[in-house]
């Protein structure tokens, strides 16, 4: 932590430490740390800073727990700033003393980007679930893969502007779901079927078939699975037990 270290500062530290492991969210994330060497984690996080120019103001490693946080509970990022100002648990698990500012939304954007751009997310998403599966945490025995949209933050183009690709974003691109037109991607993930735990996420155009994904999305060592009828096709070809989705009627 920048600044100096104070008794008082120590002894809040220790209160914290105590109270935040107390609950269920607190013993789940202590558990958490215990399993994860997240030292592998920042030295991943540290190569995207390999020049001290555009640095952020909180460590990465920080910013990235934060991110694991919104994958855990399903928040968004002013949630999750919000979520590490008030509790204890998810304060002492990001490593944060009770007197150090929280990362806004501003910045777990930016860092996102980060990753986005220097192409590693895949990567520490590799390095955690590599230490949940040699501790049992993911048995590989079903994967549940599903596809989900996200809306572009640009504007929407007019259909002339679209047609001609006077567009902000290229990649970005309108689809039709349940009757209604959306603008933007379309968010491949496979999660582990027990745990829930995302194996692999890709991220793609939305108008793009889901079929077209699947090699990308689907883990190679997959027993069975459970998958939209979107990716029936592509299913049909890879020798998995099943296409049903789990919550199919």
């Amino acid at each position: 932590m920048i600044g100096k270290s104070t008794q008082q500062g120590h002894l809040l530290d220790g209160w914290m430490a105590a109270e935040g492991a107390a609950g269920r969210t607190g013993r789940f994330l202590e558990r958490l740390r215990e399993i994860v060497d997240f030292g592998l984690i920042e030295a991943e996080l540290e190569k995207l800073y390999a020049s001290k120019m555009g640095r952020p103001s909180h460590p990465p490693l920080i910013l990235f727990k934060m991110l694991l946080l919104e994958h855990c509970y399903n928040l968004s990022d002013p949630e999750v700033e919000a979520q590490v100002n008030d509790r204890l648990s998810f304060r002492r698990f990001v490593g944060l003393s009770l007197d150090a500012t929280v990362p806004d939304e501003t910045a777990l954007v930016r860092f996102r980007q980060r990753l986005v751009s220097g192409g590693v997310e895949q990567r520490l998403l590799d390095l955690v679930n590599a230490q949940l599966e040699a501790r049992g945490l993911i048995l590989k025995k079903a994967v549940i893969v599903d596809a989900t949209l996200v809306e572009a933050a640009t504007q929407r183009p007019t259909k002339e502007a679209y047609q001609s690709g006077q567009v902000v974003d290229p990649e970005a691109s309108y689809t039709r779901k349940g009757g209604e037109a959306h603008y933007g991607f379309k968010a491949h993930v496979a999660v582990d079927g027990r745990h829930t735990l995302i194996r692999r996420v890709v991220l793609g155009t939305a108008k793009q078939h889901d079929n077209q994904r699947w090699d990308e999305v689907m883990p190679r060592d997959t027993r069975c699975v459970y998958a939209d009828k979107g990716y029936a096709g592509a299913h049909a070809k890879s020798g998995c037990v099943s296409t049903a989705s789990p919550d199919a009627s």
